[in-house]
């Protein structure tokens, strides 16, 4: 009876281990500061629940259907009314733990962004891939614009007085403007766009959908979502 026993609790605690040994890897098209924030959240949350999450790089354009298709196991972190119409058997992890706030910065302090509208008439720059930007520009078509093939490029174009407007996220922004040791610019407000983003699991990780969201909640409750944002934004590693 004893040594029953003993093999009970031993199946038990192998159980759990094997458990806590759970891999889940997380695509992403986001570059740093965004992905070090992402990598960073995730796989705290994922220790609270005994699962090693790890976020890899891979192309928008190609992310999410390798996560359809089960090739990978989720995607973080996208537009939910979105992903839910173009990908319905995704599951999405809530809360969301990152808002996308597109911004307009510049250098001029003369100069208001206050909607897409008052980009007309104006020299305007975006980064290839951020649709909402070049869409937007385009619509409203600007003095001139200009569609760069990186945040980089962008910036130095605003800071040599190329272009008026530089349109990128307020996160991966600043993060480009310090890399460049710009200080001269001015991050107007408010957001023209602001974007919940959220984490989707494929089906073989659905399980996952409510712990995970559980976990992601304490953090932000407890401010630790915050803290990592802001370690990572003093940094331009």
């Amino acid at each position: 009876m004893v040594r029953q026993l003993l093999y009970v609790v031993v199946g038990c605690f192998v159980a759990h281990l094997q458990a806590a040994d759970r891999n889940l890897y997380v695509n992403t098209g986001f570059t740093p500061p965004v992905s070090t924030i992402y990598s960073r959240v995730l796989a705290e949350a994922g220790e609270q629940i005994g699962v090693n999450i790890q976020v890899q790089a891979v192309s928008a354009e190609r992310s999410l259907q390798l996560v359809a298709e089960g090739v990978d196991d989720a995607e973080c972190c996208r537009v939910k009314a979105i992903i839910e119409r173009e990908f319905p058997a995704l599951t999405v992890v809530t809360p969301s733990f990152l808002t996308a706030r597109f911004v307009a910065f510049t250098r001029s302090d003369e100069i208001a962004i206050r909607s897409w509208e008052d980009l007309k008439p104006h020299s305007v720059g975006a980064v290839t891939g951020w649709k909402i930007h070049v869409n937007n520009m385009r619509r409203v078509e600007p003095a001139t614009a200009h569609v760069l093939d990186s945040a980089a490029s962008m910036f130095r174009m605003l800071d040599n007085h190329r272009i008026d407007v530089a349109l990128l996220s307020d996160y991966n922004g600043l993060y480009e403007l310090r890399k460049q040791g710009i200080e001269a610019f001015h991050m107007q407000q408010p957001a023209l766009a602001e974007v919940p983003l959220h984490l989707f699991l494929n089906a073989d990780n659905r399980d996952l959908a409510q712990p995970l969201g559980k976990a992601l909640q304490v953090m932000l409750d407890s401010g630790r979502v915050d803290a990592i944002i802001r370690q990572v934004m003093a940094s331009t590693e």
